[in-house]
């Protein structure tokens, strides 16, 4: 092996001939997945995250996107820009990962070009090119690239082969004695931090880079290595501080309380992982959608011998290792190979306590396998044609599969069906297949699946949440709130079951309790949007519109894009009487939504109220603020607020003829009916009292009062008020014995003997 680097061939066009190939063979293997839902974690990360919701392009904005609530910031910040120009429009966040994985096959490519050219191998644009267009259509990569929340892997690996990339580009130039090699170091240590913020797997970085340096700069120099033990020791450091900062002041304890989630302990975690290990390997030989799982129910290792692949397992790993270091010399790209699949599995394939597998694990650890699986096939299958026509023959084929594989990410209900053939026995997937069900209009089928995972795991939290989900959906809130208070039981900090037991209290008019739910939601989660939503909706109900309007407020600093919020302070400004702010929030509501029928019907109200009442509000405005002690004016104000539905408009201009004159009559009158249309009989009475004083013996007024005391089951009062109305005059038997509100007082002595012992007419 020669110590120069051999110029590579005068084909300038090659990589961007073959980005334009790798860009087309990835935009056609996945052009199916575009309108691929949100699933899973995409929830919790993308979905319900409040921190990405960036409602502007402002320095404020990235600095929450990328410092609150995130230990992957770039990401974050990936994820709160798409949400940005489009909201959660999902076809864009497909259109980024789908972008990130076509630059990372091409960086595969320059990688393992000069990976090969160091080794002064032939064909090494063909190798290369061949390896990153099997490696950009691999089936095993949809998991990476259309489940959207993994773009973190993506970006990781994206910046890895990067930071790499630009490590040898300098060493490159640094030895052939070229200048600005210091600055493709420092751009490297730019894409490795990067890498790191994109997901914690590239901390393993440095190590490969010192790696790589001694396998193919240094030809496996056993002397070199060996005076390079301050940088090894750096290398460590930076690895270990970085696990530092992820695991903090108490790594143990942090490690152990992973576990306490998971129905595995560490010991089987660290048996079962090598068997994971060749399951993934053999994924990476043989992607056959058949095999691919978003959700594996993987059978957990108990010792050496149970299964009896664990130790299979673990000896095979041994073997590997053992060939990867015999083998070194001759066979240096495999060799390098088993090396960065098994280093890059080594975070999340050891003792962290996280699921036990995942098929984007695989996604940079693949690189370096299929690059030198397709090395082997050039090299080893003869004649050359048929080595090139093996591999094109893998890409179609994988390609095809690929195709296959997005055609079931597509479909949320079809993938979860896949998911609960694979894995039957997990809980997880047949609650999720029950929202994706509940989702398509499918309840009864929906309430199957969440009664199969509550059988499977009794304790399965989400799937008696979303049982109860369903069941109020279907118009039974009594039989929903039973399951939201079981998922309670299994976990009093559960937002959502919460804040569903909320909206059940509120489908049952028991608005005490559906306050008091929402307000447990925002203890538990004070970003819960939806719940500063509702808890506003209670508050307007109550007359209490100032605090209704801080609570749609604190929805929107949640989340720009709440139509429902939008719409309902334009309900609010437009019954103060403000109909062109009514307008623009009605605007609002349906930039956010443009499907929000809600809003455009209350947006043409408003432009209609503006074309009717406009003049007059105008008019009469201008009048009161030449003469604002006017009584009159402010109830000819009031009562054309009233006419066009602006009732807190109207209320606020009574109340204002009040405080100039308090015992104006018709305002106390037009206040007392304005307040018992709007549900709060108290007030009412308060109106109705003020103007008996002022009118005593008005029968009419008597037996407002009665209906008003009978609305709040205060029978008494109720009752001394009929007999007044009477006494006074009131004798439409007709009307009392039809009148709802009085209700709560028809079984008294007096009702009976004054009302129903009278004959109808008489």
């Amino acid at each position: 092996m020669t110590d120069t680097h051999p110029s590579l061939p005068p084909r300038p066009w090659w990589p961007l001939l073959l980005l334009v190939i790798i860009a087309a063979a990835a935009i056609l293997t996945y052009a199916n997945s575009l309108t691929a839902p949100f699933v899973f974690d995409d929830a919790h990360n993308i979905v319900e995250n409040p921190h990405v919701r960036m409602a502007e392009l402002s320095l404020d904005g990235i600095i929450d996107a990328v410092t609150v609530g995130t230990r992957r910031p770039v990401a974050s910040l990936t994820f709160a820009l798409n949400y940005y120009f489009h909201g959660y429009d999902i076809t864009g966040y497909h259109l980024v990962n789908i972008a990130i994985h076509i630059l990372t096959g091409f960086l595969m490519f320059l990688v393992v070009r000069h990976t090969l050219g160091l080794m002064n191998l032939e064909r090494r644009d063909m190798v290369a090119g061949l390896a990153a267009l099997v490696w950009t259509v691999h089936p095993l990569h949809t998991q990476s690239v259309t489940y959207v929340v993994q773009r973190m892997a993506a970006l990781a690996t994206l910046f890895f082969l990067f930071a790499l990339y630009l490590y040898i580009r300098g060493r490159l130039r640094q030895r052939e004695g070229r200048p600005l090699g210091s600055l493709f170091f420092v751009l490297c240590g730019l894409s490795g931090i990067l890498a790191v913020l994109s997901k914690q797997i590239a901390a393993t970085l440095p190590f490969f880079i010192l790696v790589y340096e001694w396998y193919f700069f240094q030809d496996l120099d056993r002397a070199w290595i060996k005076k390079q033990a301050k940088w090894i020791g750096s290398a460590v450091v930076v690895i270990g501080a970085l696990a530092a900062i992820y695991l903090g002041a108490s790594p143990i304890e942090k490690i152990m309380a992973m576990y306490k989630t998971q129905d595995f302990t560490l010991g089987q975690r660290l048996l079962t992982e090598p068997r994971v290990i060749f399951l993934y390997l053999s994924l990476i030989l043989f992607p056959y959608p058949g095999r691919l799982n978003l959700d594996y129910d993987f059978p957990v290792s108990v010792s050496l011998i149970d299964p009896v692949t664990t130790l299979v397992s673990i000896l095979g790993l041994i073997g590997l290792v053992a060939a990867a270091v015999v083998t070194a010399k001759r066979y240096r790209l495999v060799s390098f190979a088993v090396v960065w699949f098994l280093g890059n599995l080594a975070i999340e394939s050891s003792f962290l306590g996280l699921a036990l597998v995942f098929e984007h694990r695989t996604y940079l650890p693949s690189v370096l396998v299929i690059a030198a699986l397709a090395w082997a096939a050039i090299t080893y299958i003869r004649p050359r044609p048929l080595a090139i026509g093996f591999l094109c023959a893998v890409t179609l084929l994988w390609g095809f599969w690929t195709y296959q594989r997005n055609a079931i990410w597509a479909d949320e209900v079809a993938l979860w069906r896949d998911v609960t053939e694979k894995s039957p026995t997990l809980a997880r997937p047949w609650s999720n297949l029950g929202m994706a069900l509940q989702i398509a209009g499918n309840s009864e089928a929906a309430l199957q699946a969440f009664q199969k995972a509550i059988a499977l795991d009794p304790n399965h939290m989400e799937a008696h949440n979303n049982s109860g989900f369903i069941l109020r959906e279907l118009g039974r809130p009594k039989e929903a709130i039973k399951f939201f208070r079981r998922a309670l039981e299994i976990n009093p900090a559960y937002a959502d079951a919460h804040y569903n037991l909320g909206l059940a209290f509120f489908d049952l008019k028991d608005m005490a309790q559906a306050r008091t739910a929402f307000e447990q939601t925002l203890r538990v989660n004070p970003l819960y949007s939806k719940a500063h939503n509702n808890l506003g909706v209670i508050l307007m109900q109550e007359g209490d519109h100032e605090a209704a309007v801080a609570a749609y407020q604190r929805a929107l600093k949640t989340d720009p894009r709440f139509a429902q919020a939008y719409n309902n302070l334009g309900i609010i400004a437009y019954q103060q009487g403000n109909p062109d702010q009514a307008a623009s929030f009605f605007k609002k509501a349906l930039t956010a939504d443009p499907a929000y029928a809600g809003a455009a019907n209350n947006l043409a109200r408003v432009r209609q109220t503006i074309e009717k009442h406009g003049p007059a509000i105008t008019e009469l405005k201008q009048m009161l603020h030449k003469t604002p002690n006017d009584v009159d004016l402010s109830c000819r104000l009031a009562q054309v607020y009233q006419a066009a539905g602006m009732r807190y408009g109207a209320i606020s201009q009574y109340q204002k003829a009040l405080a100039l004159q308090p015992g104006h009559g018709p305002s106390l009158n037009a206040l007392g009916v304005l307040y018992a249309a709007m549900g709060q009989p108290a007030k009412a009475v308060e109106c109705f009292r003020k103007l008996s004083a002022l009118m005593p013996g008005n029968a009419t007024i008597y037996y407002n009062l009665a209906c008003l005391y009978a609305r709040q089951n205060q029978v008494e009062p109720a009752v001394e008020n009929l007999k007044k109305a009477l006494d006074a005059g009131y004798d439409n038997r007709e009307q009392i014995r039809a009148d709802k509100d009085l209700a709560p007082i028809r079984d008294t002595e007096f009702y009976k003997t004054r009302i129903d012992s009278q004959e109808p007419g008489k």
